[in-house]
C-alpha cells in the first residue's frame, strides 16, 4: 500500500477549511473554509496557489464540473451555488432556497415524527438507485461508498467507522457488518472517502491526524500526522492517476494557523534510494572488472618479456 510522507504545508486561510476536492485528472486541488475563501491550487506536488475566489458565506462543499475541468461548483453556508472559472468569471447559479426545483419527496422508513437529520445522499447502480443515509441517534457522521457500489463506511459520532454490505440485489438496506473501533472523544462529524482503488479509506480525527484503515482486514494501516495532536482534521480528498497518488488535508478551529498538508507516498524516495543502490552495485562491478582486467595486462605484459630474452642474462625460451 505505501506509506505517506509531507510534500507541503500550506497556511493561506484564515478559518476552519471545510472541504477540499481535487479536479478529475488530478492536476488541481481546491479547498473552502470558513473566511469564506475558495483558493485553486496546482496538485501536481508543488501547491502552487492558481487562484482565489471570495464569497459571502463559509465554504461548505465543492464540486469540480466532470466535463469542464476548469470549472468549479461551490455550495456556501447561505444556501448560494456558485459557479468559478479558473479564467476569473463566477456566476451565481441559484441563491437560498430558489436553487433546486423539487421533483421527487421521499418519506423515512423511521417515520416524521423523529425528524431524520439528512447526512449524504449517493447514485448507485450507474445513477439508477439512491442511497441515502441519516443522522439517526448519532450513529452516521459521514459516508463514503465504493465506487463498485458494495461497500458503505462511516464515521460514527462514538467510536470509530462502520463497515456495511450493499450486496443486497436492490440496495433496500445496508448490512451492517463491523466497527473500526477508535475514539471520538469530541463528538464531531469526520470526512471519510475510499482510497487504493477501494482498497481502504482515508478518514479525518479530532485528535490531529488522518487515519488510512483497510477494507479487507478493517485495520489501521498508517496515521497521517498533523502538527498539533488537538487539530480537527475534518477536511480531506485524495486523487490517484495512473502511478501518481496525493492526500490533501485540512484543519479546522486553527484560526490564523488554518494549515492544509499535502502528502504523497514515500514509495518515491525508496525508488531513488534503489536507484542509487543499484548504481553504486554496478559501479562496484564495473571497478572490479577494470581492476582485474588491468591486472591481466600486467602479467601478460610480463610473461612477454620472460619470453624475449637479452644478451644480459634473461633466459630464453626453449
Amino acid at each position: 500500500m505505501g506509506h505517506y510522507s509531507l510534500k507541503k504545508t500550506i497556511q493561506k486561510h484564515h478559518d476552519s477549511v471545510n472541504t477540499l476536492a481535487f479536479s478529475y485528472d488530478g492536476s488541481l486541488f481546491a479547498s473552502g473554509a470558513d473566511d469564506g475563501l475558495i483558493i485553486v491550487f496546482h496538485g501536481n506536488g508543488s501547491g502552487r496557489e492558481v487562484r482565489q475566489f471570495q464569497v459571502k458565506a463559509p465554504v461548505m462543499t465543492l464540486l469540480w464540473h466532470s466535463r469542464f475541468g476548469h470549472t468549479l461548483v461551490a455550495g456556501d453556508a447561505s444556501g448560494d451555488v456558485h459557479t468559478l472559472n479558473l479564467d476569473g468569471s463566477t456566476a451565481l447559479l441559484g441563491k437560498e432556497s430558489s436553487v433546486f426545483q423539487t421533483l421527487l419527496s421521499f418519506q423515512s422508513s423511521m417515520g416524521s415524527s423523529q425528524n431524520p437529520f439528512h447526512v449524504s445522499l449517493h447514485f448507485l447502480g450507474g445513477g439508477d438507485l439512491l442511497l441515502a443515509t441519516y443522522m439517526d441517534h448519532g450513529v452516521i457522521g459521514c459516508s463514503a461508498v465504493s465506487s463498485n457500489g458494495k461497500v458503505l463506511a462511516v464515521t460514527n459520532l462514538y467510536d470509530g467507522i462502520d463497515w456495511y454490505s450493499l450486496n443486497s440485489n436492490h440496495f433496500m438496506d445496508a448490512l451492517f457488518q463491523y466497527t473500526t473501533h477508535h475514539t471520538i472523544p469530541d463528538n464531531v462529524i469526520l470526512p471519510i472517502t475510499f482510497v487504493h482503488g477501494n482498497t481502504a479509506v482515508l478518514s479525518g480525527t479530532s485528535y490531529g491526524c488522518a487515519r488510512i484503515t483497510t477494507v479487507k482486514e478493517r485495520t489501521l494501516a498508517e496515521s497521517l500526522r498533523h502538527d498539533s495532536s488537538e487539530d480537527i482534521v475534518q477536511a480531506l480528498a485524495y486523487t490517484s492517476q495512473g502511478d501518481f497518488r496525493q492526500i490533501v488535508t485540512g484543519v479546522a478551529e486553527r484560526g490564523g494557523d488554518t494549515e492544509i498538508q499535502m502528502l504523497v507516498p514515500t514509495i518515491v524516495i525508496i525508488t531513488c534510494s534503489i536507484a542509487i543502490l543499484l548504481a553504486a552495485t554496478q559501479w562496484d562491478r564495473i571497478t572490479s572488472f577494470t581492476n582485474w582486467s588491468e591486472d591481466w595486462t600486467r602479467a601478460a605484459e610480463a610473461s612477454e618479456t620472460i619470453g624475449t630474452g637479452t644478451e644480459e642474462g634473461w633466459v630464453e625460451d626453449v
